[in-house]
């Protein structure tokens, strides 16, 4: 697996995760792609590892991951499909 995330430690034992090199460097359904398997393997990885800190470093993986694709679908272009949305309201 390609480094996806570089960890920076902010201040203390907090840290920032920003994506790697590597990662911009893929079109965005690669980085879709390869974010969503990282995102599978330290779910699974927080969930069966009996070491705290091996759970811990998953877990910020997954916060990680999460966001990212967060951020990739918030910035994808809008397709206009010719139907206006439906107003909850009415």
């Amino acid at each position: 697996m390609k480094l996806l995330f570089n960890l920076d430690v902010v201040a203390g034992n907090r840290v920032r995760a920003r994506p790697s090199d590597y990662l911009r460097s893929l079109p965005r359904d690669a980085q879709v792609t390869a974010v969503t398997e990282f995102l599978r393997w330290a779910e699974k990885a927080a969930e069966d590892d009996s070491d705290p800190q091996a759970r811990a470093e998953a877990e910020i993986g997954i916060a990680t991951a999460r966001e990212f694709l967060q951020t990739l679908q918030a910035d994808a272009p809008r397709i206009y499909t010719g139907k206006r949305a439906e107003d909850p309201h009415d």
